[in-house]
């Protein structure tokens, strides 16, 4: 009785594993996590909202790209 209780989590754990396997494989070669993954999602909808009324897909992905990329368009001001 004692034995086979003993290996029940164990089991539980094997099966855990096999079906995860390929998340736990692609997280080790990419070291990116759901949590990770879920910002720059969130990054692109902030993006999809800003992209409201432009004229096609290209400008969306543009605008996706910059807001993912926390990409910083500060320019000098020009000197008056």
């Amino acid at each position: 009785m004692g034995g086979s209780q003993s290996a029940c989590p164990f089991r539980r754990l094997s099966k855990a594993i096999q079906e995860h396997l390929g998340g736990i494989i692609a997280f080790l070669r990419s070291r990116i996590t759901n949590g990770t993954i879920e910002a720059i999602q969130g990054r692109i909808q902030l993006a999809k909202r800003m992209a409201r009324g432009f004229r096609s897909f290209r400008y969306l992905r543009i605008a996706a790209f910059l807001k993912a990329g926390k990409l910083r368009l500060d320019l000098p001001a020009l000197p008056t």
